[in-house]
C-alpha cells in the first residue's frame, strides 16, 4: 500500500476517534436571566444551558432566584440556587428544589455527591458540618466555597480585623481555608504581604489548591506555597487542577482598552481571551473546566452600545472559540459556572 495512503488513513482514523470522544461530551452552564415586568419590578429566573440550549427552572416558588453553580453526577443535574429576595440558598436535583440546612453535606448524600463532583458547585457557608474554628479572633469572616475530598470537608474564605494578633493592622484581610472546621492561614500573618483574599479551592489527593488575590495581584497556593499569577488580576472566579496543571479563571484589564477582560491562567501564566468590540466594556469569567486538555470557560459581558437589544451577554468558550448563550426572551443573562461531562 502507498505510504501516503497509509498516512491519510491513519490521520482519518485519529480524527474520527477524537471527534467521537468529543461527541460524547456535553457542556453544562448555570446562570440566570432577568425579565423586566413593570419598572422597577423584574423577575430573576434561574436556568442552565446544555450545549447551548436553555433549560428553565422557573417554578413559581423560586422565581426571583439566581443559579450560582452546577454539577452533574451520572444522569442527574444539580443546580445551586440563591433566592434573590431572602438570599436563602438551596439546590435543585433535576429541577426539584431541596432545602439546605446545617450539616446537610454529611446528612444529604445527593448534596455531598454534587459538591464532590464539582468544587465550584457550592458557594455558601450553609451546609458546613460544624462551626468553623478560629473565627472568634476576627471581626469578620467570609466563606466563599466548599469542596470535599474523601471524608474531609474544606471551606475557603477570608477573615479580617485580627484581634490579639501581632501583624496586620485592624481591618486587614487574610486568606484562609478550613479543613474539617480547623482554620489554616494561607499566609504568614506576621511577614507576608497583606491584605490577601482566598476565593476558590480544589483538593486533589493530598494537595490543597486555593486561588485568590493579594496586595501584589492574583495568586494561587499549593499546600500553602504562594505562586503568583502573571499580569494584572482584578478578580478570581474558579480553579481547576488537570493532571499536573493548575488553571485559574478570573478577570483583569484588557490589553486593548481600559475595560475589564476575561482571563485565565495556566500554571500562573496569563491567557487572555477577547472577541468583543469596544462597547462590551466589562467581561468576566465565572467558571472553568478542563477536559481532554481543552479549556472551557463560562463568561459574561456587559453591552453598553446605545439602543442595544441585549445588555448582558452570556457565553461559554472552548479554548479560544466563544459561543453565545443568549436567546430572545431576555436582555440580561448571566452565567455562574460550567461543567463538562
Amino acid at each position: 500500500m502507498n505510504r501516503y495512503l497509509i498516512l491519510i488513513l491513519f490521520l482519518y482514523c485519529a480524527c474520527n476517534k477524537q471527534e467521537g470522544a468529543n461527541a460524547n461530551l456535553h457542556v453544562y452552564v448555570s446562570g440566570s436571566e432577568i425579565r423586566p415586568v413593570d419598572y422597577p419590578n423584574y423577575l430573576c429566573i434561574p436556568k442552565y444551558w446544555v450545549d447551548g440550549k436553555a433549560v428553565y427552572l422557573a417554578d413559581p416558588s423560586y422565581i426571583n432566584a439566581m443559579a450560582t453553580g452546577i454539577a452533574v453526577v451520572g444522569n442527574d443535574i444539580y443546580v445551586a440556587v440563591d433566592s434573590s429576595a431572602s438570599h436563602t440558598p438551596f439546590y435543585l436535583k433535576n429541577g426539584k428544589p431541596i432545602s439546605v440546612s446545617a450539616g446537610s453535606i454529611l446528612n444529604d448524600p445527593d448534596f455531598k455527591a454534587a459538591i464532590t463532583s464539582n468544587n465550584q458547585f457550592w458557594k455558601y457557608p450553609t451546609g458546613l458540618p460544624k462551626v468553623l474554628s478560629g473565627t472568634s479572633k476576627f471581626y469578620n469572616v467570609a466563606v466563599y466555597g466548599v469542596c470535599i475530598s474523601g471524608n474531609d470537608i474544606y471551606a475557603v474564605g477570608t477573615v479580617n480585623n485580627i484581634v490579639g494578633y501581632k501583624g496586620p493592622v485592624s481591618g486587614t484581610t487574610l486568606a484562609v481555608y478550613w479543613k474539617n472546621g480547623i482554620l489554616i492561614p494561607l499566609e504568614d500573618s506576621l511577614n507576608a504581604p497583606a491584605p490577601s483574599t482566598a476565593r476558590v479551592i480544589e483538593v486533589v489527593g493530598n494537595d490543597v489548591y486555593v486561588a485568590g488575590t493579594s496586595v501584589n495581584g492574583g495568586v494561587y497556593w499549593k499546600n500553602g506555597v504562594r505562586n503568583a499569577l502573571s499580569g494584572t488580576c482584578y478578580s478570581i472566579a474558579a480553579i481547576k487542577v488537570h493532571g499536573n496543571d493548575v488553571y485559574v479563571a478570573g478577570s483583569g484589564p484588557s490589553s486593548q482598552s481600559n475595560d475589564t477582560e476575561v482571563k485565565y491562567w495556566k500554571n500562573g501564566n496569563l491567557i487572555e481571551l477577547s472577541d468583543a468590540p469596544a462597547y462590551y466594556q466589562t467581561r468576566t469569567s465565572t467558571g472553568i473546566d478542563v477536559v481532554n486538555n481543552n479549556v472551557y470557560l463560562s463568561t459574561c459581558a456587559n453591552n453598553y452600545l446605545p439602543n442595544t437589544t441585549v445588555f448582558n451577554i452570556a457565553k461559554y468558550w472552548v479554548n479560544y472559540t466563544p459561543y453565545n448563550l443568549n436567546n430572545a426572551t431576555s436582555k440580561f443573562e448571566y452565567t455562574s459556572g460550567i461543567v463538562v461531562k
